[in-house]
């Protein structure tokens, strides 16, 4: 019997537990904030500009949630040929700060993710921040500062995209709703990006959707041979996770990027020679491009496209499209001989149609045959 009585009560216990935890996420649908700021010790100072500093830097990652609690924060760092993705345990904590992250302190592009879970499962956007490190011993300390941040939110998709860091200058996330038949613009706010809005239009209802741009060094890693023409920048652009950013769900995209005046002068460049090119797994393709306007400092450009891989801006003018046309054409058509020989498939149709072309003739012998029997 007080066996009986014990396990009730730790039903009933089991029972309060779970209507606690169900209450507690069926009301806090609001998600933590995590903010980053970090220290640079003697000897480091900040660029406010482009977030450069000329030695390591600390970093501390300080989450709140006024609900339910954190439940985690997750973090990555990338750069200097490093991979850091690491999941702080939280336990409720209302507001935590952390201070044991790696210092960043290789020379270069070092991309900080980072965002926060909640105990009623409600995740923030993932944020994103990039630091340079560019060693100069002669410049002042800094105090505290506070992040500049090359991305805003993020979490909806995306991800590590698999370009080798080394060649990544910038990169920057956003994440927005994208909805069927209507457009949505993801805006991306770097002065030194060529990309400037990407207006999405779905095919489907797809809800909260990451889309992140990496302004590149050089040509992608991520294919095998250089764009054609004269590459003013090269750039990746990556849409949801791998496999959302297909003509299925995306209607249309528009990207609309800038070149610089000064490049285009210089260069003795006609507008209506520069392209937004893409990648399609095998070539580089020419998109539909045209532009829009321009001011003192740049010309705005629009280029179509449903699908996101690595792009570039680059000069194609008549004369370079057509001898590309050319070496296409002549690598893909086999020259005439003398004595052409039948194709495999087409004998294989030809033998075909013979035998068909046979029994049709033996069924009406015997139908023939047939009839005449029977008419004696």
């Amino acid at each position: 019997m007080r066996q009986t009585k014990g396990l009730m009560v730790l039903i009933v216990l089991i029972a309060l537990i779970n209507i606690n935890a169900v209450a507690v996420s069926s009301t806090d649908t609001t998600p933590p904030t995590t903010v980053l700021t970090y220290l640079s010790t003697s000897g480091y100072k900040i660029v406010p500009i482009d977030g450069t500093f000329n030695q390591s830097v600390n970093i501390t990652l300080t989450s709140t949630d006024i609900g339910s609690g954190i439940k985690y924060v997750s973090y990555n760092i990338t750069g200097g040929g490093t991979t850091t993705y690491t999941i702080i345990n939280i336990n409720g904590a209302p507001t935590t700060t952390f201070t044991n992250i790696p210092t960043i302190s290789n020379e270069g592009l070092t991309i900080v993710e980072y965002y926060a879970t909640d105990n009623a499962s409600n995740t923030e956007a993932e944020k994103v921040v990039n630091f340079t490190i560019k060693p100069n011993p002669s410049a002042p300390p800094c105090t505290t500062c506070a992040a500049a941040s090359g991305g805003g939110g993020g979490g909806g998709g995306g991800g590590v995209s698999g370009e080798n860091y080394s060649n990544i200058v910038l990169k920057e996330k956003y994440e927005e709703a994208i909805y069927k038949d209507k457009p949505t613009s993801f805006m991306f706010k770097s002065a030194s990006s060529p990309v400037m809005f990407i207006n999405i239009t779905g095919n489907v209802n797809a809800g909260l959707i990451n889309t992140a741009a990496e302004l590149l060094r050089d040509t992608s890693t991520l294919v095998s041979e250089a764009p054609p023409g004269l590459v003013y920048k090269n750039i990746n652009l990556w849409v949801g996770t791998s496999g959302f950013a297909t003509s299925k769900n995306i209607k249309e995209a528009i990207v609309m990027f800038r070149v610089d005046n000064a490049w285009i002068d210089s260069n003795t460049i006609s507008r209506s020679d520069i392209k937004l090119v893409k990648w399609d797994g095998e070539k580089w393709i020419i998109l539909e491009t045209s532009e829009k306007m321009k001011d003192g400092t740049y010309t705005y450009f629009d280029g179509k496209t449903t699908s996101f891989s690595p792009f570039a801006i680059t000069v194609i003018n008549a004369a370079t499209n057509t001898a590309e046309r050319k070496t296409t054409i002549s690598s893909t058509v086999p020259v005439p001989t003398g004595t052409q020989q039948i194709p495999a498939e087409k004998e294989e149709v030809m033998a075909v149609n013979l035998s068909l072309v046979a029994g049709i003739i033996g069924i009406i012998a015997i139908v023939v045959v047939l009839y005449l029997r029977r008419k004696n």
